[in-house]
């Protein structure tokens, strides 16, 4: 049997139509349902992520042909990061996110974009000249990192294996390093 603090956290809705037709549920509150909109957007982003690698990889040519595997990888790189950007909006809103990780991810999701752009731009500009790869390690490693973390957000099932704090601390934690790491090396060279 169901006691009273139970049915008052039965949506409101729910509890007015019960009162209203004279009865009270003694059923579970309702599971929640699949994240279809998450897993959807992950999908996206997963292609977008896999397309973006494959552009950055591949040898770009000279003249006209460098350009356009720029844009190319530049455009990819903004689609994903937009599409990593509604993954966490998801996973904000849908989900279970502490306020000091959402505003954090309001700071270091742009940031981490523009680290990514720079680590291609520097991977570029010297992976012929200096055999240069670490900085593909960026923009390989963020996409993941913060899916993983609005996935995580948005299943608030996985918060009793990784607690919201550890989480959040270690997984921002890690962006936020793989953020910085590209600056001071595109400033002084690899």
């Amino acid at each position: 049997m169901r006691s009273a603090h139970d049915v008052t956290e039965r949506p409101k809705g729910l509890r007015i139509l019960e009162m209203a037709a004279g009865i009270m549920s003694t059923d579970p509150l309702p599971q929640r349902s699949l994240p279809i909109d998450a897993i959807l957007v992950l999908a996206l982003a997963c292609f977008l992520y896999i397309a973006m690698l494959s552009s950055v990889s591949r040898p770009a040519g000279g003249g006209e042909s460098a350009i356009g595997a720029a844009i190319q990888s530049f455009l990819l790189l903004v689609f994903l990061w937009i599409a990593l950007a509604i993954l966490l909006l998801i996973g904000g809103l849908r989900g279970d996110m502490p306020r000091w990780a959402a505003i954090l991810t309001l700071i270091l999701h742009p940031l981490s974009g523009i680290a990514a752009f720079v680590a291609i731009d520097m991977y570029s500009r010297h992976v012929y000249s200096h055999h240069v790869a670490w900085p593909l390690i960026v923009p390989a490693s963020l996409p993941p990192l913060i899916a993983l973390y609005a996935m995580w957000a948005r299943l608030p099932a996985l918060h009793a294996a990784l607690p919201a704090r550890a989480t959040s601390v270690v997984i921002w934690g890690v962006i936020l390093i793989l953020t910085i790491a590209p600056f001071p090396a595109a400033y002084w060279g690899p």
